[in-house]
């Protein structure tokens, strides 16, 4: 028996494809909001220290870009098994 899609306007392995991604970039930029507030309630539950956050010599747009790199090849991969 098979089952009909869960949304009617996007496929089930289109869907499994997209959603990691999507849920990735919200709960990063959720969590680069927060890093970026500065809750006092919050940054005693920091991981690492603005010190040590200083001393990161990779920039920001140098992560996304490799974020979104290995995104398409794991999308391409995918995409090709399916």
């Amino acid at each position: 028996m098979v089952q009909a899609p869960l949304f009617s306007f996007i496929s089930d392995q289109s869907l499994a494809l997209i959603l990691p991604i999507v849920v990735y970039w919200a709960y990063s930029l959720l969590f680069h909001w927060i890093s970026i507030k500065e809750f006092p309630w919050l940054e005693k539950y920091r991981i690492h220290d603005k010190e040590e956050e200083t001393r990161n010599r990779v920039s920001l747009p140098d992560v996304i870009k490799a974020v979104i790199v290995q995104q398409v090849l794991q999308v391409t991969k995918m995409s090709s098994l399916v």
